[in-house]
């Protein structure tokens, strides 16, 4: 049979990095893991259930440590309760570059996760000629169509594709507003050869890394997607963006905030309430400054940790 016009066979991994970022040996402590997960159950679950495309793995990855967690051991048995759902849990550290760390230290980090935690991919990426590799963080959604949308991208060397426009949400009120950032978002999906995937070198190489969700586009052939198809949310236990952001743009109003909650799949999500930390506090008041000084004080910020 001639198979030269088929299709090339690809998989979807839906990458959340669940710990290991940052500060505190990258584990914020029992309550903060308890209230993400709460955040993951409530909104990040039924938007992921809710996708037009159900042929994805999500792909949880968590520290060594977090091997004998109860939280992370409860939360696996409830995984497995979820109907209709294919998941892949890793040990060995985050697989993307920790911009909380210094240069160094960050590319010895990442390399050492991709060596040990790849092969253990091999198994799940199978027979597939191309892997799509879809950033998800364990507190954003994306919108129904996404999935398909990404998967119907042509598959090529270097190519990642993603939406620059989005929603951003505040989980303990459920209001939403657009979202227009000036820099490419942390919601991209990288396409790889399979071989370059799943060897740790060339993974490493191919991903050049990239520091941190804005420069993808240096290190990738990137192609913006049409629309607005993520949705950045918020609750009181991030780490980096809050509700009063520079990029937070209109509210959504009546009829139009209840059908974006139904294309994200979270229609019938209660607001969470949570408890908001000082650094979110501090967070707050900064990202109410205006944009040249409130990316002043960011980079000053950034400049001070990596040393």
């Amino acid at each position: 049979m001639d198979t030269s016009s088929s299709p090339a066979s690809k998989i979807h991994l839906v990458y959340v990095p669940f710990c290991g970022f940052g500060a505190y040996g990258g584990y914020r402590g029992d309550a903060w893991l308890t209230n993400r997960l709460r955040v993951f159950k409530s909104f990040v679950l039924p938007s992921l259930m809710n996708q037009d495309e159900q042929r994805v793995i999500v792909w949880f990855s968590w520290r060594p440590e977090d091997r004998k967690n109860p939280l992370v051991l409860d939360f696996k048995k409830f995984l497995n309760s979820v109907r209709g759902l294919s998941y892949v849990f890793t040990f060995h550290g985050p697989c993307i570059y920790d911009d909380k760390y210094p240069d160094d230290k960050a590319r010895e980090r990442l390399y050492k996760s991709l060596s040990q935690t790849l092969p253990e991919l091999s198994p799940v990426v199978g027979e597939a000629e191309w892997v799509y590799l879809t950033i998800q963080p364990s507190d954003d959604l994306y919108s129904s169509e996404a999935f398909k949308t990404i998967q119907e991208q042509e598959p090529e060397e270097k190519k990642a594709v993603g939406w620059k426009k989005g929603y951003v949400m505040d989980y303990t009120t459920k209001n939403i507003a657009l979202y227009d950032p000036d820099t490419t978002p942390p919601f991209t999906t990288f396409i790889f050869p399979k071989q370059t995937f799943l060897d740790p070198q060339a993974h490493f190489d191919y991903i050049g890394p990239y520091e941190s969700h804005e420069f993808v586009p240096d290190h990738f052939n990137y192609q913006e997607l049409p629309g607005r198809a993520y949705c950045v949310g918020t609750h009181g236990s991030n780490i980096s963006t809050v509700w009063e952001h520079p990029y937070k743009g209109p509210e959504l109003q009546s009829p139009e905030r209840e059908a974006t909650w139904l294309r994200f799949g979270v229609w019938d999500s209660d607001p969470t309430p949570m408890p908001k930390g000082f650094t979110l506090k501090l967070r707050s008041i900064v990202n109410r400054l205006p944009k040249p000084l409130h990316d002043l004080i960011r980079n000053i910020y950034r400049n001070v940790r990596s040393r």
